[in-house]
C-alpha cells in the first residue's frame, strides 16, 4: 500500500470521527470494569439507607454511563460509514455489533436491574442474574471489541515507527481508559458514600480485592507517567515533543496530589471509619485538585492523535 495515497486518504472529518469512536470506546470499558469487578461486589453490603443509595447510584450512571455508551453506537456507525478503504469493513462491523451488544444489554438489562434496587437492594438473586449475564453480554463482548480497536487504531498510525506507535498507543487507550474508571470513581462512587451510614461503611470499604482494584484502577491510571518518558524522544513525528511534557507534568502532579493529599488525609483515615466530613472533601476538592489536570490530559492525548492524523509519519 501507497502510504503517501493512505495519508491523503485521512480527511480531517474522519479523523474526527475515528477519535470519537475510540475515545468512547475505551472510556465505555474503563466505567464497565469499575460497575461490574468493583462498585457491584461493594453495594452488596448496602443494607442501611438503601433507597438513598441506590437512587444516587441509578442517578449518576446516567450521565456517566448510559449517555456515553449509546454516544460511542452512533459514533461507531459514524465511523463504519465514514471509513476509507484501508480500514477492513469487516473488522469495523465486528467492532459495531459487539458494541451494540454490550450497549443493548447495559440499557434493557443493567438499566432494569438498576431501576430495582432503591425497592429491592441488591439481593443474592439480583446480583447471580446480574454477574451472570454482565459477565458474557456486557464485560466480554466490550473487551472484545477494544481489542479490535487497537487493531484499528495500529492501521491508522501504520506509517510511524513500531516502537513509538505502540507506545502512543497504550498511553492513548490508558488516558480514555482511566478517564471511564476515574469518572466511575469519582462521579458515581464518591457520591454515594455519604450515603451509606456507618454501620455499612467499613463491609463496603472492604469488599473488594485490593489485586483487582490496582489492576484494574490504580496501575492504568498511573503507568503512563513511565511510558510517556521514553515517548517524549521516541514519539511519532506528527507529534509535538511540547505535547508529550505537557502530558507527563499533568500525569506528574495528579500522582503527587494524589500521593500527599487524597491518600494520606482521606483515603487512608477513610479505612479506620466512616467520615461525612472527609467523603465530603472528597468531593468537593477531587475535580478541583485531580479532575482539571485530567482534562488537560484528555485534550492533549486528543490533539497529539489529530497531529498524527495530520502528517505523513516516519
Amino acid at each position: 500500500m501507497n502510504t503517501a495515497n493512505f495519508s491523503i486518504q485521512k480527511p480531517d472529518r474522519f479523523i474526527w470521527f475515528i477519535l470519537c469512536y475510540l475515545v468512547l470506546c475505551f472510556y465505555y470499558f474503563g466505567v464497565s470494569m469499575m460497575i461490574y469487578f468493583v462498585d457491584y461486589p461493594a453495594i452488596s453490603f448496602v443494607h442501611e439507607n438503601t433507597q438513598l443509595v441506590f437512587e444516587i447510584f441509578k442517578d449518576q450512571l446516567l450521565l456517566v454511563y448510559y449517555i456515553p455508551a449509546g454516544l460511542m453506537v452512533v459514533s461507531s456507525f459514524v465511523f463504519l460509514f465514514n471509513s476509507p478503504k484501508e480500514f477492513p469493513r469487516q473488522i469495523i462491523w465486528a467492532s459495531v455489533i459487539l458494541g451494540l451488544i454490550s450497549v443493548v444489554t447495559t440499557f434493557f438489562v443493567y438499566n432494569n436491574v438498576i431501576a430495582q434496587l432503591p425497592s429491592t437492594g441488591f439481593t443474592l438473586d439480583l446480583q447471580k442474574k446480574t454477574l451472570r449475564i454482565g459477565l458474557y453480554l456486557q464485560i466480554i463482548p466490550a473487551a472484545c471489541q477494544l481489542l479490535l480497536a487497537l487493531f484499528l487504531l495500529n492501521i491508522y498510525l501504520k506509517d510511524s515507527r513500531p516502537f513509538g506507535r505502540w507506545l502512543f498507543i497504550i498511553v492513548f487507550v490508558l488516558t480514555f481508559y482511566t478517564t471511564g474508571t476515574g469518572y466511575a470513581e469519582s462521579f458515581v462512587n464518591y457520591k454515594f458514600w455519604a450515603s451509606v451510614g456507618k454501620t455499612d461503611w467499613l463491609p463496603l470499604r472492604f469488599s473488594g480485592s485490593t489485586t483487582r482494584f490496582m489492576g484494574i484502577f490504580l496501575i492504568p491510571a498511573f503507568l503512563p507517567i513511565l511510558l510517556i518518558i521514553p515517548l517524549i524522544w521516541l514519539r511519532p513525528k506528527a507529534i509535538s515533543r511540547s505535547f508529550t511534557i505537557i502530558f507527563w507534568l499533568a500525569q506528574l502532579w495528579i500522582f503527587i496530589v494524589t500521593a500527599t493529599y487524597f491518600v494520606p488525609k482521606i483515603q487512608l483515615p477513610l479505612n479506620n471509619s466512616y467520615s461525612l466530613q472527609l467523603i465530603e472533601d472528597l468531593n468537593k476538592y477531587d475535580f478541583m485538585l485531580r479532575g482539571t489536570a485530567g482534562l488537560v490530559l484528555c485534550f492533549i492525548t486528543a490533539w497529539m492523535f489529530v497531529k498524527a492524523g495530520n502528517k505523513d509519519l516516519k
